[in-house]
């Protein structure tokens, strides 16, 4: 399906959000709304096939595009001490990934992101939130005289605002940080509500067909999440073309291998870095991947912690 090694067999909600999604969004972010819809309409196998193409393109593009704009982004912020939110931009960088990249920017520096680009004289850009701090209610009490125009949600929102104001907007959001109620006195970190308690031998395809019943999952039915507590693994690697995604391997009380991924994450990204050495407590749901024909049964890490003593 989208020559993304997607079964349709075996669809779920996260190969719409994560596998199919962001294939259709390349085209207006790197081109036209247009070439997506292309797609849809399709009357043949042929058009189908070409539509899909230049979509596969565009994301391969987009992919390409993302990582060179994250990574001028770490160059601008590397010598920067980073406050209660980063604002970070160029006149160059392309409109239609800037919330990308932003997302890119909370992942790493734990704050909220403001990312912006110019269009014909007038800053536009996008913003990501963290920690519940509600984007819209920053901006509003931020100096009026730092947007043009904002919208949006809690979560994420677009902004506007004239050239000369772009030098002022990271100290005014720091101080609207500090003067509204929510981030007055640091809200505590957001903590990560575990459902169960789980043992390697439970990541597998029963566990995985009991939690889908209460499928789908998103927003509003969170997927469960478990824990499982002091374990050593066989292996730590990395995997990807580029070595950008994380891959640990464990064995159960049968000594049949259990894989935990997280993407593009490294060992660095968790409060504990998991070596092979000592044991270490971990975060995730069961997930049933299914890629180019293959089934596999694996925890998707979402955190990693060091055991408790």
């Amino acid at each position: 399906m989208w020559d993304a090694g997607i079964s349709a067999k075996h669809l779920t909600e996260e190969d719409i959000g994560f596998g199919i999604s962001p294939k259709i969004n390349a085209a207006s972010r790197m081109s036209h709304p247009e070439d997506a819809v292309a797609v849809l309409r399709s009357k043949t196998d042929l058009e189908a096939q070409t539509s899909v193409d230049h979509i596969m393109e565009l994301n391969k593009q987009r992919k390409k595009l993302v990582a060179q704009t994250t990574k001028a982004a770490y160059k601008k912020l590397e010598k920067r001490t980073i406050g209660n939110v980063i604002v970070v931009g160029s006149p160059d960088w392309k409109a239609g990934i800037l919330g990308l990249i932003a997302s890119k920017l909370v992942e790493k520096y734990h704050v909220p992101a403001f990312v912006w680009s110019e269009e014909n004289g007038e800053v536009k850009g996008s913003c990501r939130t963290y920690n519940g701090v509600h984007l819209v209610e920053l901006m509003q009490s931020a100096d009026p005289k730092t947007f043009l125009q904002y919208g949006g949600h809690a979560e994420a929102a677009g902004f506007s605002c004239v050239k000369n104001e772009i030098h002022f907007m990271q100290e005014r959001l720091d101080t609207a940080c500090t003067s509204i109620a929510m981030n007055t006195e640091k809200a505590e970190p957001t903590t990560t509500k575990i459902d169960a308690e789980i043992t390697l031998d439970d990541v597998n395809y029963r566990t995985y067909t009991d939690i889908s019943q209460l499928a789908p999952f998103g927003v509003g039915n969170a997927k469960p999440l478990f824990i499982v507590k002091n374990v050593i693994p066989i292996s730590v690697d990395q995997f990807g073309k580029t070595k950008e995604h994380l891959d640990i391997r464990f064995k159960n009380k049968l000594g049949k291998e259990v894989r935990a991924i997280a993407f593009f994450k490294t060992p660095d990204d968790y409060q504990h870095i998991p070596t092979t050495e000592n044991p270490f407590d971990t975060i995730g749901y069961v997930e049933h991947s299914v890629f180019m024909g293959h089934q596999e049964v694996r925890l998707h890490i979402v955190d990693i912690l060091p055991v408790k003593k």
